[in-house]
């Protein structure tokens, strides 16, 4: 085991509270949602990652994980910088033999229907600066025809601008993280 990724991950549990919940999926997982959940669970381990780095959208003073016990629909985390406060989704998206065209309709769908409805719920109660949703995926996407311009333009045109501004940042594998902003 890389001695690196161990230090980085332990330094991520000790600096995000309570970020040692992601691990708490047994409850969680199904017969038909055994493998689904872990790779959700990665996902959300991976966007700690992503966000104490500060390779989304800049370095936090605070990130806090806010587990599922909470009552009402909330976001994975909570992060504050300079006093604004941003609400961060994390969603895994399993792109397997799909074209390129499905991939970003995925992508639409994931936001429009999951992660902004998530997001506006959350922001009802909790008024935030901004929210953040993180797209993550783990295996590899051939974008051979279609670039981050392409899909920069359709997505302003498809998804749903919530109330707060929003900005989209999606892992794309063996390509690095594209971001969009609404």
């Amino acid at each position: 085991m890389d001695k690196h990724w161990l230090s980085q991950s332990a330094e991520i549990l000790q600096n995000i509270k309570n970020s040692e919940s992601i691990f708490n999926i047994g409850k969680e997982i199904t017969v038909s949602k055994n493998d689904q959940r872990v790779l959700e669970m990665l996902a959300e381990f991976d966007g700690a990652r992503w966000l104490f780095q500060g390779s989304i959208n800049g370095k936090y003073d605070h990130i806090e994980y806010l587990p599922k016990s909470l009552p009402g629909k909330s976001p994975d985390f909570l992060a504050i910088r300079c006093d604004k406060k941003f609400a961060v989704e994390v969603k895994m998206l399993s792109p397997q033999n799909i074209n390129e065209q499905k991939f970003i309709s995925r992508i639409i769908t994931k936001a429009n229907k999951d992660a902004i409805p998530q997001l506006e719920s959350f922001f009802d109660d909790n008024p935030f600066d901004a929210g953040l949703i993180f797209i993550w995926t783990h295996t590899q996407i051939k974008l051979e025809k279609i670039k981050y311009r392409d899909i920069d333009k359709i997505m302003k045109q498809k998804i749903q601008k919530p109330s707060f501004p929003l900005s989209i940042y999606m892992t794309v594998y063996a390509h690095g993280i594209w971001d969009f902003h609404f």
